[in-house]
């Protein structure tokens, strides 16, 4: 079975976008309470509610979901800082 990244993903979009967990409620019209608990992994939303998600953090429903984001974002950076060596030709 498929690991899921959900409740951690969530919390990583948030603040990556610079965003309060008051705030996003305040987009999606979530209860305090509710957006906690899906931050914790506690509880998880409706499909709906996932489908808005996805559409206003731009990430695809499989990404929000079983793809560590914030991981896929350090090994990408991780290759971008990596010096490239040119070759030496005498």
């Amino acid at each position: 079975m498929a690991e899921i990244h959900f409740a951690k993903n969530l919390r990583y979009l948030r603040k990556k976008a610079s965003m309060t967990q008051a705030q996003m409620r305040a987009i999606f019209g979530i209860k305090r309470a509710s957006w906690s608990n899906y931050e914790r992994g506690d509880i998880t939303p409706r499909i709906t509610e996932l489908i808005e998600f996805s559409r206003y953090f731009g990430v695809s429903l499989d990404d929000l979901v079983l793809h560590d984001l914030g991981e896929r974002e350090r090994l990408s950076m991780k290759a971008i800082k990596k010096p490239i060596r040119a070759k030496h030709t005498p």
